[in-house]
């Protein structure tokens, strides 16, 4: 589309492109009628179906700070369009121009905004299912509003709970993974409807992808399928997860992966933990794009991020694969499991895939019954954190392991991680609703 000449619905003026994905065209525009710039989304054909949905939320979300205001919506050349508030650029990109590396101080300022702003968006019945630095952004500076994080890009939003009886949205499994693959939570990418939790979750690893640069499961340069990455998920403990993390970020993962689907996360309680990370630091909010920093003790290097090959302590998240051909060869195998729960009010359920259709579940759980198959699956090692893990051809001893690690990852309700009893209870877990 021709900007500067042309004019939205007489009151719309493009002045110039600011980005474009699948779902949607972004302009800066004038607006005639108040003289004040503005963002214009225009919808694509493959995002009609959530363009609704964006406008519904932004509406209903009018009231919260940090959610980007809706100024109008309408049509234009047969292509919906919403008007909101002009915003400055998003953390992503702040990231890359600070060389791939924020500051604790900075990365702890942005969990502090984020869980409040994600309280208050669950208060108000919804959840975001797409946490991601990209969509996190900063208010303008000529405004005042460059301490001030937004979140955007409700297209995939819903509701999970009815706003007048409270009654929160059903369990599920085999759903399509929705969201960032990336920053996602374990949940998401094993195909279990999402909830509060989860955005936590996904919020906890972008503030992780922010202090050390990168997450264990990164592997951009080899294109693999999703239940690759969910396995080096399962191999990665939260502990090396949150490796040169400070002690407090091992304590919030745990607490979020205790959580049961309906549990209301107590947003107090994680709040609490940042701040005390605040507090022994001597820290003082703000970021690292309007303060400039010393960096001091501990925080040098945290602050570096995994792309500085100088730095001994940066973590990796390499795959090594020696026949990839071969276990693609492997996909559309027959394979049929049982998976048990370790709860005792669940029940079994079974997982299988033939050769004529795809798997319902996103996530290909691959168990070897014979030696002689797994001879012929791939062989790869998985490195996290520095650390080796068997890949898919394992000795008949590791496969015991393995199989408890899948049964645990696949429970329903909350993933039971017994190498953490402390959270068995559930101490801090808030009620459901």
């Amino acid at each position: 589309m021709e900007t500067k000449k042309t004019i939205i619905d007489n009151r719309f003026k493009l002045l110039n492109k600011l980005g474009e994905s699948k779902s949607s065209e972004i302009y800066k525009a004038l607006d005639l009628t108040s003289n004040t710039q503005v963002a214009l989304k225009f919808e694509t054909i493959q995002n009609r179906q959530q363009f609704p949905v964006e406008i519904q939320a932004l509406t209903n979300l009018s009231t919260i700070k940090g959610i980007p205001k809706l100024l109008a919506t309408g049509a234009f050349n047969n292509k919906q369009y919403l008007v909101m508030q002009l915003l400055d650029s998003n953390l992503e990109s702040k990231f890359k121009k600070y060389n791939n590396k924020f500051s604790l101080n900075c990365v702890t300022s942005i969990g502090l905004q984020m869980i409040e702003l994600l309280k208050n968006l669950h208060d108000m019945n919804y959840i975001h299912r797409d946490i991601k630095p990209a969509n996190i952004m900063t208010g303008k500076k000529s405004k005042g509003e460059n301490l001030l994080l937004y979140l955007i890009d409700f297209g995939i939003s819903k509701k999970y709970r009815d706003p007048i009886t409270k009654q929160h949205s059903l369990y599920a499994e085999k759903r399509s993974i929705i969201g960032s693959i990336t920053y996602s939570s374990l949940n998401a990418h094993l195909g279990i409807e999402q909830s509060r939790r989860d955005d936590l979750e996904a919020c906890m690893n972008v503030l992780v992808y922010f202090l050390k640069g990168k997450l264990p499961w990164e592997c951009s340069e080899q294109e693999i399928s999703n239940y690759f990455i969910v396995g080096i998920m399962k191999k990665a403990t939260i502990e090396q997860i949150c490796k040169d993390c400070p002690s407090e970020f091992v304590e919030m993962l745990k607490y979020l992966r205790s959580l049961h689907f309906q549990d209301r996360p107590n947003y107090d309680y994680l709040l609490e933990i940042i701040n005390r990370i605040h507090t022994n630091s001597n820290f003082s909010l703000h970021f690292d794009w309007t303060h400039k920093t010393k960096k001091t003790g501990n925080d040098d290097f945290l602050a570096v991020g995994l792309d500085n090959k100088s730095n001994p302590r940066r973590a990796s998240a390499q795959i090594i694969l020696t026949d990839i051909n071969g276990l693609t060869k492997k996909q559309n195998k027959k394979k049929s499991r049982k998976v048990k729960s370790n709860k005792e009010s669940d029940e079994s359920n079974e997982i299988s895939c033939d050769s004529d259709s795809p798997c319902p579940s996103p996530v290909r759980l691959k168990l070897s019954k014979n030696e002689e198959e797994s001879k012929n699956l791939a062989e790869y090692r998985i490195v996290v954190n520095g650390d080796m893990h068997a890949g898919m051809n394992t000795r008949n001893e590791d496969r015991e392991e393995d199989e408890d690690d899948i049964q645990a990852l696949c429970r329903k309700d909350t993933i039971k991680d017994t190498k953490y009893p402390e959270f068995n209870d559930r101490k801090h877990a808030g009620k459901p609703n």
